[in-house]
């Protein structure tokens, strides 16, 4: 529930900016790892707002968090672009929160449930991610670069320390055996360059808004220049990890480069066909 001086500070804030007296929260909230987000709407004004506020232990990333939406508001939302973030309005840095448009639609993540039966309306939804996912990297300050194909095994082993996970590396023969694939992964491609940008990083499909006009992306991390490929992975990971129609056993058993959700991805991302950045992607 919002504190009652915090939703009174935010309406005072917004009487203000808009002249307009009656503004109301409407619902109780919509509950995040990280926040939990409130809708502000008024009769009188053709606008509603959305008031994130973050979780105690999650208040340090609030000024990075705004820092970004700011940064690509003013880099993706430019000319009405279909491909966009919310636009932000204002800081309340001691109170942990910070308002920005609020956007009408349904999460990528219900879309996709709402059409998991159908793939070509999959298809089309998954390919606009993708669109979007170019749109935000091409201004995401792109390089080319060498690869770090370090890191990816550094990362593993962190993981496998803090997770208490080493016995599965005698015990365990999927788990050994995706371990030493990764470490053949780090042999084979060693020097290769790719493009880095400023990745969004958290590539949940609840953190896209999709409507009739625009597909919205939000929660941008933009602080680590990394591979694209993480943020291409990753969208896909939740793809196929969620929807069980789209990376089936009966895939599996064909050779990657024919998976067809992988090619429908990469294809509307146009990302390139040639045969090493396709199998680093892989």
């Amino acid at each position: 529930m919002l504190a009652e001086t915090l939703k009174n500070k935010v309406i005072d804030y917004l009487r203000t900016e808009t002249k307009i007296e009656q503004w109301n929260i409407l619902g109780s909230g919509i509950e995040a790892n990280d926040s939990v987000v409130y809708r502000l709407s008024s009769p009188d004004y053709h606008q509603d707002y959305a008031l994130k506020v973050y979780h105690f232990d999650k208040s340090t990333k609030i000024h990075p968090h705004y820092k970004s939406i700011k940064r690509f508001a003013d880099l993706l939302n430019l000319n009405d672009s279909k491909y966009r973030v919310p636009e932000p309005i204002f800081l309340f840095s001691d109170e942990s929160c910070f308002l920005m448009e609020w956007i009408t639609g349904h999460s990528l993540k219900d879309t996709l449930w709402q059409h998991c039966f159908n793939k070509t309306q999959l298809q089309i939804h998954i390919k606009k991610a993708y669109c979007w996912l170019k749109h935000y990297h091409e201004n995401a300050n792109l390089e080319l670069r060498t690869v770090d194909t370090y890191r990816y095994l550094t990362n593993i082993k962190n993981h496998i320390v803090t997770s208490d996970a080493e016995d599965l590396l005698h015990t365990n023969n999927i788990f050994k055996s995706a371990h030493e694939t990764l470490i053949n992964f780090e042999k084979k491609f060693i020097d290769i360059q790719a493009y880095h940008a400023d990745l969004h990083g958290d590539l949940n499909l609840a953190n896209f808004i999709v409507n009739d006009k625009n597909f919205v992306g939000f929660d941008i991390g933009g602080n680590d220049c990394l591979p694209i490929e993480d943020d291409l992975a990753q969208m896909l990971n939740y793809i196929c990890v969620n929807y069980f129609n789209m990376l089936t056993r009966f895939d599996i058993h064909k050779p990657q480069d024919t998976w067809e959700i992988f090619n429908v991805a990469l294809d509307a991302y146009e990302y390139p066909k040639e045969k090493k950045s396709r199998d680093f992607l892989l």
